[in-house]
């Protein structure tokens, strides 16, 4: 099926976020009730082409760069999270149409609404078999962010060849190979009832005996075969910056919403406004400068990594290795300025409807996913100290 080419005019997709910043305050309500995007706000991301921001150019994509995209993540963060990590998902698998012939690339990420959903293995129930023309699989996924909204599903199995040997590459290890599919193809599980994130609607799904043509599938965390620097990024280095970023805007949010409510809230049993309180004074400067820091070195971090890949084929370890200590050091360092926010606001964090409860939850939520673990500082230790690290996650 041939698809033509949908080319959006240039965008400030900084602008674009700052300008809908209403619509996604109140589209993070509506989220945490209704466990999806709400679908005004989805209208507008695909409106300012926020889910296609690192689709290249030559498929109608914007190819933001690096260091842009990850501003405006967090700015979709500050205002509502699970927006922000809806396009951050769906940014990473989308990354994938680096790996695929042009005209199935067109096909899944080359249209305004063209949005990839996939999760990883949920259940030993699937098979990737090679078949003439492509592969057949069963398929048991979960967390499937942005599912509802999404178009097309995937996910990524180690192949059997056809007589039911495992293919392996030149190092003997087993092919990992990602795919999409139409999500047509599945069938859906609402299951995603959680603590925060709520709006992702991270459902599950299942595909059986499905088809999948070779050309919509790819050596998952292979080298890209696209000549630009750009694509040697992969998924997992997106969704690391991402989560960080996505940390940095929650907490900003907090802070935010804490500086507005200590100008005007005066405790019970006390004279002064919040502001007025020397504590207070101490934690918000401390916030202050600790998102700051965390930013900074994040980004550095970036820019640091991209610098190289215009020279590298692949990261090396050592990149790597500073990239995710960046990126976790910043999802933690976040979480710590989002608990202080917390707590200085009193009963009045507690409330659903207010500034603060979503986001708190939201931000504890990412430090449970796999790029928010602390393990990971265990991981770059060993490296430091001359160990041999855990190559997962990394």
């Amino acid at each position: 099926m041939s698809v033509a080419l949908h080319t959006s005019a240039p965008l400030d997709h900084l602008a674009a976020v700052r300008g809908m910043a209403g619509l996604l305050e109140a589209g993070g309500a509506h989220g945490d009730r209704a466990g999806c995007l709400d679908p005004a706000v989805v209208a507008a991301l695909h409106q300012a082409d926020l889910f296609r921001m690192l689709v290249p150019r030559r498929l109608g994509g914007a190819q933001v760069p690096p260091a842009r995209y990850v501003q405006v993540i967090e700015e979709l963060a500050r205002h509502d999270g699970s927006a922000a990590w809806c396009v951050n998902q769906a940014s990473g698998v989308g990354m994938g149409c680096s790996h695929l012939p042009h005209a199935a690339a067109l096909q899944v990420w080359g249209t305004p609404q063209g949005v990839a959903a996939w999760g990883p293995p949920a259940s030993r129930n699937i098979s990737m078999r090679a078949v003439p023309g492509g592969y057949r699989v069963d398929y048991d996924g979960n967390f499937a962010s942005g599912s509802p909204h999404a178009t097309w599903l995937g996910g990524f199995i180690q192949v059997k060849e056809a007589d039911g040997s495992p293919r392996l590459m030149a190092d003997g290890k087993g092919e990992l190979r990602a795919f999409v599919v139409p999500k047509a193809a599945a069938t859906m599980t609402v299951d995603w009832d959680v603590l925060g994130l709520r709006g992702t609607g991270s459902n599950s799904y299942t595909l059986r005996d499905v088809f999948v043509p070779a050309e919509h599938t790819w050596v998952r965390d292979g080298d890209s075969p696209d000549p630009d620097p750009y694509y040697r990024l992969r998924a997992g280095q997106v969704w690391a910056g991402g989560f960080a970023s996505i940390s940095l805007g929650l907490a900003s949010g907090m802070l935010d919403a804490f500086i507005d409510l200590a100008t005007s809230k005066t405790p019970r049993d006390e004279a002064n406004p919040l502001r007025e309180n020397q504590v207070v004074q101490h934690e918000v400067a401390l916030s202050h400068a600790r998102l700051a820091s965390a930013r900074l070195y994040y980004r550095a971090a970036l820019d640091d990594f991209v610098a190289e890949l215009q020279t590298r084929q692949s990261p090396t370890l050592d990149m790597r290795i500073a990239y995710r200590l960046a990126a976790t050091h910043a999802i933690h360092t976040a979480r710590e300025v989002g608990e202080m926010i917390y707590d200085a606001a009193g009963a009045t964090a507690i409330f659903n409807n207010g500034a603060f409860a979503r986001r708190y939850r939201d931000l504890r939520t990412v430090t449970q996913q796999l790029n928010g673990r602390k393990a990971h500082y265990a991981n770059v230790g060993r490296h430091l100290l001359g160990l041999q690290p855990a190559m997962v996650g990394l």
